[in-house]
């Protein structure tokens, strides 16, 4: 199995559940080789880096787990993300402790947060998971202010030192639904996989497009569809729908989209975006709309491995949270009572209403095997 296949599973595991999902054509397991964070191989961040070994010091913390190679890796990449944006920070100057290579189990959580408050941590970015940010806003400690990367329903009544950012699949597919709304769009066709997480965005989506007045024309099973492709056509001919939304993994949503023909906007989850050099992908889903992270569709990242290679969007969309997390975090620590209403992020345009900080992608399409930004309206 190829890495951005791993990692694109890696991806819907943590950012849209919070266990793992793997389909009957994914049996190979997650590779397990150990990856080091930028503090141990990176000598020009090393300077920013505080010694917490002897005695308490003012600095910003880093939890993020690292009890399976899966999620070290992305606490890795976040990790980049924190130190990119705390270089080219020049007002807070706070020094960064990471104690992700500490916090290796969930039942360490508690303890490494206690111990990091105590060695002077003023802020905290982490945890990652939905399990540990609920266990972690359920739990009676002495907060400081702390950047969870990930929202769960108990956002409620918890501290108000808690905060909560994170790429939330519902959000995506409400924000994704009204992008179809206002450019025209009043009847809608689905398409949707039957795994938990497309089941949940193609829920999130049918609740705001019934709450705009809009019509669920037709509901439609990907894996029953997929039996005989052919059944699409027909179904399209005598359609009402003016809309089609597919809730699909990437690789289905390449399958199905060349019988869905022209005639009708197509949208889908920001997921079947999976690589900026795959034109044969791009091509196979021309006219798809999206919503995805100005980071990735602007081109400006500079994200590369050792190799000198880019790495898998997957990654780079938790590298950008990661830039995202600290100019949060620093913005909290300057002047935590006039945090910015709207913050024009790398991973969107990211919107306080406390205690959540939540994130809209940009708008944007597949075109001529590229990435094509939609100018639209006002669709908030």
């Amino acid at each position: 199995m190829s890495q951005s296949y791993i990692l694109r599973f890696l991806l819907i595991s943590i950012l849209y559940l919070p266990f793992y999902i793997v389909s009957s054509s994914a049996k190979a397991q997650v590779a397990t080789e150990e990856t080091e964070f930028v503090s141990d191989d990176d000598d020009s961040l090393k300077e920013l880096l505080v010694k917490i070994d002897n005695g308490a010091k003012d600095h910003i913390a880093i939890l993020l787990p690292t009890y399976s190679a899966g999620l070290t890796k992305i606490s890795e990449t976040i990790t980049k993300g924190i130190f990119l944006a705390r270089a080219a920070d020049k007002k807070t100057l706070l020094p960064i402790a990471s104690y992700s290579l500490e916090y290796d189990s969930l039942d360490k959580l508690q303890v490494t947060y206690e111990k990091a408050v105590q060695k002077g941590a003023k802020a905290i970015i982490g945890p990652l998971t939905k399990k540990a940010v609920k266990k972690l806003v359920t739990t009676n400690l002495n907060f400081v202010p702390t950047i969870c990367l990930n929202v769960v329903p108990e956002a409620e009544g918890i501290d108000k030192n808690i905060f909560l950012f994170g790429l939330q699949i519902e959000n995506e597919a409400k924000k994704l639904a009204k992008l179809a709304f206002s450019e025209g769009g009043r009847k809608i066709l689905t398409v949707a996989e039957d795994f938990s997480v497309y089941q949940r965005f193609l829920r999130s989506v049918e609740n705001e497009w019934l709450s705009q007045s809009g019509e669920i024309i037709a509901q439609f099973s990907y894996t029953d569809l997929n039996n005989d492709m052919s059944r699409i056509n027909e179904l399209l001919e005598d359609t009402e729908a003016d809309t089609i939304l597919i809730a699909v993994s990437p690789d289905a949503a390449q399958n199905l989209r060349p019988y869905l023909g022209t005639r009708l906007p197509i949208y889908a989850p920001s997921i079947i975006h999976t690589s900026r050099i795959d034109k044969l992908r791009m091509h196979d889903l021309e006219e798809v709309r999206f919503l995805e992270m100005p980071w990735i569709i602007d081109k400006k990242s500079k994200f590369v491995t050792g190799r000198g290679k880019g790495q898998s969007l997957q990654l780079e969309r938790f590298y950008a949270l990661g830039i995202d997390a600290y100019e949060i975090t620093s913005m909290i620590v300057s002047d935590p009572l006039n945090i910015p209403n709207t913050i024009q992020g790398r991973s969107g345009i990211i919107t306080f209403s406390n205690p959540l900080f939540i994130r809209d992608g940009k708008p944007a399409k597949f075109a001529g095997g590229k990435i094509k930004p939609i100018a639209t309206v006002n669709h908030k």
